[in-house]
């Protein structure tokens, strides 16, 4: 019987029929808070929990895992109905809480009144601000920011900030606009530019950080706008890692031409 429920209610969700939601969610409010394996997550092996909410702020599955290259689809009157109904406004889908997915100012408004958290981390990745950062989105990581969200948290796991999201922007990726439109926000939100990740952790993209500035990760890739960026918002080219390196010799260890050591 429950089983039949279910199905119904996802059916339900998936046509955004509201008025089979709110009957249903009459009969048994517990519905708000379901979720279900039923997509496969192309970045880690296996299913991922599909929760109705993360559904409604921020659309289907796959335009949680990749928002640039589909159609954005999202229905404020399913978020309403569901947290009216009891829904969790922090609830933890594997690719974010629902402020971590949410791209509208009135909808990320609305969570956050209800109780949504704009700082609370996410457990397999980071707070609604990196999430900003690492999809390469600097509308919405200015609307958090005048939401009240904390551009300066670290990241506990390895110590690194936004800023050092912002600098890895590797060779061939065509958004380096949208990241120097970043790296401009964080500075104007007073990020310090200069604090060091931790020591001996995996950074995001593969390096092992050394207590490595931003600057540091930048000089690591091929990309001198970005390092001209990063000087400009108050990097330090004097800075050095835990292994004495600063990032100009650290641009020379890992093979980086003169156009690089150049700025640095």
């Amino acid at each position: 019987m429950r089983f039949d429920k279910e199905k119904q209610w996802i059916g339900a969700v998936y046509a955004e029929d509201l008025v089979l939601m709110a009957e249903m969610l009459d009969e048994d409010p517990s519905l708000a808070d379901f979720s279900h394996e039923a997509f496969d997550d192309p970045y880690r092996e296996g299913r991922f929990p599909v929760y109705t909410l993360s559904f409604a702020v921020s659309g289907p599955p796959q335009q949680q895992i990749d928002w640039r290259q589909v159609e954005r689809r999202t229905n404020f009157e399913m978020v309403k109905l569901l947290v009216e109904a009891g829904a969790d406004p922090n609830i933890e889908n594997v690719h974010g809480r629902p402020l971590c997915l949410c791209r509208d100012e009135d909808m990320a408004r609305y969570l956050i009144d209800h109780g949504g958290d704009v700082n609370r981390w996410h457990d397999n990745g980071g707070a609604p601000v990196y999430f900003a950062v690492w999809q390469i989105d600097p509308d919405r990581l200015k609307m958090l920011i005048g939401l009240g969200a904390d551009p300066g948290q670290t990241n506990p796991h390895n110590g690194s900030s936004a800023f050092h999201s912002a600098a890895e922007v590797r060779p061939g990726d065509v958004l380096v606009a949208d990241h120097l439109e970043t790296i401009h926000i964080l500075k104007e939100a007073g990020l310090d530019p200069n604090r060091p990740a931790g020591v001996g952790v995996q950074s995001d993209w593969g390096p092992v950080y050394q207590g490595d500035s931003p600057l540091h990760m930048a000089a690591q890739l091929n990309r001198p706008e970005v390092i001209e960026a990063l000087i400009a918002a108050g990097c330090s080219r004097s800075q050095a890692n835990v292994a004495h390196e600063t990032p100009r010799e650290t641009a020379l260890r890992v093979g980086r031409g003169e156009d690089i050591v150049r700025l640095l």
